[in-house]
């Protein structure tokens, strides 16, 4: 048996494991503008507070026309104010990025379903989302300021909302190990475009078995064992690394290097400018678009 191959059989087992935990219900009777909410982050009293979807009183929470954005989206299970890497990774951003800071949060419709009903109401969860960058787009913030940050199905909600927009086009869209069960053999996902989605998508690849095995953005970073496995996988899976890889980016560097394992690609990167690297610092332009790779470590901060 070949190493795709058993990359592939070993995809299919653990990504049934990981799918039973939620295996048990289902619910599609849902206000999807009302039930789900946004986290923003308030610089009047440093602190994240809560606005719904037909809230556009960006200015109470110190938000300016002149700011840039960016909307973090958590993945099935998860939610902007229970999930650790989501806390760090808006903290980050405060830190960083600065300007308008918002969460979307669906928890209440992904904890309360499986994963194979959650994955019928993508469409439904990222208009939900459009509706909101449009009334920042309508409060002066351009699309040319924008960014999403997805993580698992946070990101095909990401690339979704993304396409949505179109003719507009956000900045740039990172994804970190966007899910591949229910995607990637589905023909109405695949034959969509996810370099649409935004100006610039970089994808950040950790597993095989529950990320996706697609390599279709700008720039599809293959971290540690070809993007499939990571070094550091124990407590925390591969897929589930990935937030932990791009919120230790913000203080070290997953630079790109020379692909480590001959893993099979038709389209990896053949140079890049000295210090290239993974993650919000990565320098922006499509000048350069393939895969990347970059070696991680069994220990933090995995670089």
């Amino acid at each position: 048996m070949g190493v795709l191959s058993a990359v592939c059989l070993c995809s299919m087992v653990l990504g049934m494991e990981w799918l039973q935990a939620g295996a048990w219900s289902s619910n599609t009777n849902y206000n999807f503008d009302t039930d789900i909410k946004f986290v923003i982050y308030d610089w009047m009293t440093t602190t994240f507070a809560t606005q719904t979807t037909a809230e556009t009183n960006f200015d109470t929470f110190g938000c300016k026309p002149t700011d840039p954005f960016v909307v973090v989206i958590h993945g099935w299970s998860e939610g902007c104010r229970s999930t650790e890497w989501v806390r760090d990774t808006m903290n980050n951003f405060y830190i960083h990025r600065k300007g308008c800071i918002l969460c979307v949060d669906y928890s209440v419709i992904a904890d309360g379903n499986d994963y194979f009903t959650v994955i019928k109401m993508v469409d439904a969860i990222a208009r939900t989302l459009e509706k909101k960058l449009r009334q920042l787009f309508a409060f002066g913030i351009p699309p040319a300021k924008g960014m999403l940050y997805g993580f698992s199905l946070g990101s095909q909600i990401a690339f979704q909302a993304g396409r949505n927009l179109a003719p507009l086009k956000l900045d740039r869209i990172d994804a970190c190990d966007p899910v591949g069960i229910g995607f990637d053999l589905n023909s109405t996902y695949t034959a969509l475009s996810v370099m649409d989605s935004a100006t610039e998508v970089q994808c950040i690849h950790t597993s095989g078995d529950i990320g996706t095995l697609r390599r279709v953005c700008h720039k599809d970073w293959c971290m540690g064992y070809c993007g499939w496995l990571q070094f550091a996988a124990g407590l925390k899976t591969s897929h589930g690394l990935c937030p932990d890889f791009y919120n230790a980016a913000f203080s070290v560097n997953f630079n790109a290097i020379s692909n480590p394992y001959w893993c099979p690609t038709t389209r990896a990167v053949s140079s890049w400018p000295a210090g290239f690297k993974m993650g919000y610092f990565m320098p922006q332009g499509n000048s350069l678009t393939g895969d990347l790779f970059a070696k991680t470590s069994k220990y933090y901060p995995y670089n």
